[in-house]
This record gives structure tokens, C-alpha cells and sequence, in this order.
């Protein structure tokens, strides 16, 4: 018997039914998600559905369709996939079946495929495009390997296909509940519950329902008909992350009801990738850097600063430079406006810092831009004071440093904002004369504009893991150019993969990976 038939015996003898989580691996990262098959195989789930990201999905619903995109985006492919069981696999006896479309099972091989997931730990396999009689390669793979192949029936499956698509499959007969997309639904269709313990009555195999249960009480109302339920993916929205969803809400057998997560205010924050509450003290003291994902959280241009720098060596210039509203510019609020308020949100008069400090010692010229100031975008304040950071390392014969954390251009300044990219890459070409060495530090994000001139001319260009770096989004080259882009693009892995960045350096290790490189760059002139 399989872990799968071991499972479903076991709950018929206690008279319970199954919960069948799906999670997509990868989404919002590796670890995190990791650590969501975790947290589901502990928090009362029998049974992991594991999904393999697909760029072109066919009933995945928005939820799961834009999962896959982020796990796309942040690398996670086949064989990544299959890695994550097997770390899952090595403290977890929880059935694991992988779930996804033929395509990229068919790119990685299908023996191929099916021989490695048994190695990682996967019990078995369920493809949503391939219906029985498309699957006479795939299925003799999947059984000869020694996992389950499991069936698909639908509302419009006849009796003659479900028999036939149950003779050749095993582990239990996932019946999709409704037509169309999956997603949260309001209620399940009166019929579902005739329908299912009517094919429950001729099958063989146990029986689960997915696609649209979407509350506590319509699983256990599937219960009452079906061996086990698949609850449906949720969006639960995060405030101020990137990733705002969750990928799964878990339902109980037992009737606990919802409860949300109340975190206390001020001791506890919830990181923005792996979503776990983490005592706020302690991710200060690593740099604001997550212990449990080593996801880097945004931080304001002043910390940047004091994390780098030599404690009460930074002197700043050109703080009372402030933008002032040339063109009269008013969108959904005037600028003057949003000036004022990301003034009050701040402390500052601008979106970037500039000064002059120490690093382990040695002298430099730094600019940290502050995405907290409306989007750390360029205007003619922060041209200005990037090109008079860069004149002033050249007057002192400074090394200079720049911290990017943009979303690009100032668009409230118009052509007066993109006229910053040829000023500030002017002045760094004049240093570059001079033969000072400039470092590029990239945060995320970094983006547009700013991507677009200085960020980029560094001597050395560094970047913090996992950050968003390039000039218009994925979207919009997609439509520009009418194809589908790489995995994980734009991210600061993929580009340095390849060529695009120098190195990768967490946070916790940037101080001295930037004193050893002040060192070497200013050796041979003893600047």
C-alpha cells in the first residue's frame, strides 16, 4: 500500500475525512514556501498537493494563476520543485502528490520526471490537462516508479469516462465540484453532493472534492459525502507587502471556525515573505534582515547609513534642498501635496541623503536614496544631490557610494526628471576620469530611471539578494515584445547570473564585504 492508501485506511478507521491542501511551490519564495508545506502538514492536513508552477494555466483561477507567476518570477521551476519535497521529505512522512499541467513534465522527461520525484518523496502525481486516454505514456511512468497516479473527473464526465479514467489511476479520484476556474465561491451547486456520492457509489477509489470550497462550513458540508475535501485558495490581503496573498487558508476538521492572527502592536511584526510573526527586537538587530527567510525588509536611507558606517563619522550636506511644483502638476492629488506628506511620513525634504563618512575607517562620499519618499523617485532634488555627492568625492578624491531604492523618474516633474539621467551619469563619467572608484549598491527596488543611469555605471555594482532591478515592468515587455520572459527576471539572482551585477551580498555581511572592496579598489593610488 501507498502512503496515499495508508492515509485514507487510516481515517476510515477513525471516522474522520481527509483535508487536501494545495500550496504552489515557490510562491512568495522558496523558503517561505517551504515552510507553508510545514506549517500544513502540522496544522492538520493529510494529505500536500504541491503545485509546479505553468506560465499558460488552464483552470487556475486569478489566486493561483498569479502564485505561479511570483514563483516563476523568483525561480522556482521542475526540478525546484521536486528539491522542495525532498527537504519537505527529510523531517515529513506527510502524502505528497505533485500537481500540474503535461508541459513542463514533458520538458524535464516524463520518465525523467517521475523517477526523480520518487527519489525527492513524492507519492504521487496528478496532471489537470492529460485525461485518460492522452495518458498512456505518463500514467505506466508514474505506477512503474512506484507513486499514484491520480484520475480527474468533472460535472460533465460520463459514468463510462470516470470508470475508465479510476481504472487507471490510483490513490483516490479527485471530482472537481464545478465547471470553469478554480477560486472561492459563494456556494456549491445543489447537485454536487447527489453527484458525488453517486460516483462514490460506483468507484473503487476514495473520493475528494476540490474547487471552489471556500468557508469552513461548505468542507464540512463536502464531508458529509466525499472521503476528503480540497479546500479552495483564498486571497488574504497583507498590508504594505508585495506578495499579498497568502496561498492557502486551511479548514479544520474540527469546527473551530476562522480566526485571524492579532499581532501585538509595536514587539511583533509579520515578515512579507514567509508571513511568520517575528519578535521585532530581533529582526533589528539582524539588520532587519528576517531570521527565518532571510527575506530583506525595505529600511529608511538613515538606517542604510548607520548599518554601513562608522559609528558618528556621517556628516550630511545638501539637506535643505527641497522639489518645488515647476509645472503645476496635478494627478489624483496635487504634487504639492504628496510633497507635503511624504515630508511628514519621513522627516526629510527629499528622497535621497547625501553625506560624507567612514567605512572601517576609510573615507568616503555617500548618496542612500529612501523609497519611503515617494517611491524614492528622481527629481531634480535628487539629481542635484547625487550629481553634487559625485562632484564632492571628486574634489576630496573620495571613493563614492550609492544606495538605489527607486521606482524611477519623478513623473510629477516630467521632462525636467528624465534631464537628471544624462546630469548624474555626466558627473560620474567626470569621476570615472579622475579615477575614483564608484560603488552601485541596489536595493529593492531598483527601477526605471534610476536603473536606467547611475544605478548601473558603478565600477563595482552590488546588490541585495532577491531584489527588483530593471527598467519597466514584466508586463510591459511581455506585451512589447510578444513573448513570455525567463524565470526569476529581473531579480537580482538573474542578473547576476547573467552578467549584469558583480555580486550579491546580504545584509548582515555588507559593511565589510564593502570595506574589502574600498580596499582593493583605492590600493593602487593610496586614496
Amino acid at each position: 500500500m501507498s502512503r496515499i492508501d495508508d492515509t485514507f485506511a487510516a481515517l476510515k478507521r477513525r471516522g474522520e475525512k481527509g483535508l487536501v491542501v494545495y500550496l504552489t511551490a515557490g510562491d512568495p519564495g522558496y523558503k517561505a514556501s517551504l515552510s507553508y508545506l510545514r506549517a500544513a502538514a502540522e496544522g492538520g492536513a493529510d494529505i500536500l498537493e504541491v503545485g509546479v508552477p505553468f506560465s499558460d494555466p488552464m483552470a487556475d483561477g486569478p489566486t493561483i494563476e498569479a502564485a505561479s507567476r511570483r514563483a516563476i518570477d523568483r525561480g522556482m521551476n521542475t526540478g525546484r520543485a521536486l528539491a522542495m519535497v525532498r527537504e519537505f521529505r527529510k523531517d515529513h512522512a506527510l502524502p505528497v502528490v505533485l500537481f500540474g499541467y503535461y508541459n513542463p513534465f514533458f520538458r524535464y522527461g516524463a520518465s525523467r520526471f517521475c523517477k526523480d520525484a520518487k527519489s525527492a518523496g513524492a507519492d504521487g502525481v496528478l496532471v489537470v490537462d492529460l485525461p485518460f486516454e492522452e495518458s498512456k505514456e505518463m500514467a505506466p511512468s508514474v505506477h512503474k516508479a512506484g507513486m499514484d497516479w491520480i484520475p480527474l473527473a468533472s460535472p460533465t464526465s460520463s459514468p463510462e469516462r470516470i470508470r475508465r479514467a479510476v481504472d487507471s489511476g490510483s490513490g483516490f479520484l479527485y471530482l472537481i465540484s464545478v465547471t470553469g476556474i478554480t477560486g472561492a465561491r459563494k456556494s456549491l451547486p445543489p447537485e454536487v453532493a447527489a453527484w458525488a456520492r453517486s460516483v462514490k457509489e460506483n468507484v473503487s477509489l476514495p473520493v475528494a472534492v476540490g474547487f471552489g470550497i471556500s468557508t469552513p462550513a461548505m468542507a464540512r458540508e463536502v464531508s458529509r459525502f466525499a472521503d476528503a475535501a480540497t479546500p479552495a485558495v483564498r486571497e488574504i490581503p497583507q498590508k504594505g507587502i508585495e506578495v499579498n496573498s497568502m496561498p492557502i487558508r486551511l479548514f479544520r476538521r474540527k469546527e473551530e471556525g476562522d480566526k485571524k492572527i492579532k499581532i501585538p502592536e509595536g514587539m511583533w511584526i509579520k515578515c512579507d515573505a514567509c508571513l511568520e510573526i517575528i519578535y521585532k527586537p530581533e529582526v533589528e538587530r539582524n539588520l532587519n534582515v528576517c531570521p527565518k527567510c532571510n527575506y530583506h525588509f525595505r529600511i529608511p536611507a538613515m538606517e542604510r547609513i548607520r548599518a554601513v558606517t562608522d559609528e558618528g563619522t556621517f556628516r550630511e550636506f545638501g539637506e535643505d534642498l527641497e522639489s518645488v511644483d515647476m509645472l503645476s502638476f496635478t494627478d489624483t492629488k496635487k504634487y504639492t501635496d504628496r510633497l507635503k506628506e511624504a515630508k511628514k511620513k519621513t522627516g526629510r525634504k527629499e528622497a535621497v541623503v547625501t553625506g560624507m563618512a567612514k567605512i572601517s575607517g576609510m573615507d568616503v562620499v555617500l548618496a542612500v536614496l529612501d523609497f519611503e519618499f515617494l517611491g524614492g523617485s528622481m527629481g531634480c532634488v535628487v539629481g542635484e544631490k547625487v550629481t553634487a555627492a559625485a562632484e564632492t568625492a571628486r574634489e576630496l578624491s573620495r571613493p563614492l557610494i550609492i544606495f538605489s531604492a527607486s521606482g524611477g523618474a519623478r513623473m510629477q516633474e516630467g521632462v525636467l526628471s528624465l534631464m537628471q539621467m544624462a546630469k548624474t551619469s555626466a558627473a560620474l563619467a567626470r569621476l570615472a576620469d579622475s579615477r575614483l572608484p564608484f560603488i552601485s549598491v541596489l536595493t529593492d527596488p531598483t527601477t526605471g530611471g534610476v536603473a536606467a543611469s547611475f544605478a548601473m555605471l558603478g565600477d563595482i555594482i552590488v546588490s541585495e539578494p532577491g531584489a527588483l532591478i530593471g527598467f519597466a515592468g514584466p508586463r510591459v515587455i511581455e506585451q512589447t515584445i510578444k513573448q513570455k520572459l525567463p524565470e526569476g527576471f529581473q531579480r537580482a539572482e538573474f542578473l547576476l547570473e547573467h552578467g549584469m551585477i558583480d555580486i550579491i551580498v546580504e545584509r548582515t555581511r555588507l559593511k565589510p564585504t564593502l570595506t574589502q572592496l574600498l580596499r582593493f579598489l583605492t590600493a593602487s593610488s593610496g586614496k
